[in-house]
């Protein structure tokens, strides 16, 4: 990776986002919004489990005996700001129906199965020891589960869901695995390159977890004619370089540090991985 490319791909990372106008309510006021109005509104219908992590709420159906989903404050909030609604008002419409459709366990879309990456002490978390959801492990850091890909509750699928649909780890896994391979557009990928280099940005927050499509590694292997050192810094981005040398290492950690400056919920640990037959850790 040169000078050029490599001042390139840092102007492609967007600078952190200015702080908001005083008069727009921030994501802590919006929650603790939101809590009380669980409380009062769905006291007897829905219980709060806690906090696993910020911005994320463990919730509980009482009348139901399935998984416990996970509301994802941040998504909630951003729709909120985007129709500039009244945070009352906004909840009104769209709390009920979230409430209403946390059946548990969710009913199997196999279309929505998707991988997602996790710190692995974020994901111990997240999910306490019962129901726990296999993981399977990248690095002493980070793992991947399966989760139902919906945009304000995470699911992630444990052994009552595969007991439930009748379906073994093994198959849950390949069928994620699958859907997003199908999600990634290949040819378009690999002829994004510039110099050398391939920025995954596309949007779909499972940009870091197409480092899991091995028929999208080995192509991008083909095009580069060398082994590869990636990094996924974010949910929303994977930086892919040709090369392993020491001097690409150090750049990619340098614009993995700008790219968690900008998206810092969806931050994942900074680990660089070799791709040549198979992924690696990198190690210098």
């Amino acid at each position: 990776m040169d000078r050029r490319t490599f001042l390139g791909l840092m102007a492609t990372v967007a600078a952190p986002a200015l702080a908001q106008p005083k008069d727009i309510i921030t994501q802590a006021e919006f929650q603790s919004i939101l809590m009380k109005k669980l409380k009062k509104d769905y006291n007897g219908r829905l219980q709060v489990l806690g906090e696993p992590a910020p911005g994320i709420l463990r919730l509980k159906r009482l009348d139901s005996s399935g998984s416990e989903p996970l509301l994802l404050l941040e998504p909630f909030y951003a729709q909120a700001l985007r129709v500039q609604a009244n945070p009352q008002e906004f909840m009104e419409d769209r709390l009920n129906p979230l409430v209403v459709g946390l059946p548990g366990p969710p009913v199997l879309d196999k279309d929505l199965l998707m991988p997602r990456l996790f710190a692995q002490e974020q994901f111990r978390r997240l999910w306490p020891s019962d129901n726990r959801p296999s993981s399977t492990a990248l690095h002493p850091r980070l793992c991947w589960t399966v989760v139902v890909d919906q945009p304000l509750v995470l699911w992630a699928v444990g052994p009552r869901e595969e007991r439930t649909w009748g379906m073994s780890e093994t198959e849950v896994q390949q069928l994620a695995l699958e859907n997003l391979a199908r999600r990634t557009d290949i040819p378009f990928l690999v002829a994004g390159e510039r110099q050398g280099v391939w920025v995954l940005n596309r949007g779909d927050g499972y940009d870091a977890e197409r480092m899991l499509v091995v028929d999208l590694l080995q192509a991008l292997r083909a095009q580069a004619e060398s082994p590869l050192t990636l990094v996924a810094p974010s949910h929303n981005w994977l930086v892919v370089a040709r090369d392993t040398g020491a001097e690409v290492r150090a750049r990619l950690t340098q614009v993995s540090s700008r790219i968690q400056q900008t998206e810092p919920s969806q931050n994942l640990p900074v680990l660089l991985f070799n791709f040549d037959q198979r992924l690696e850790v990198s190690t210098p």
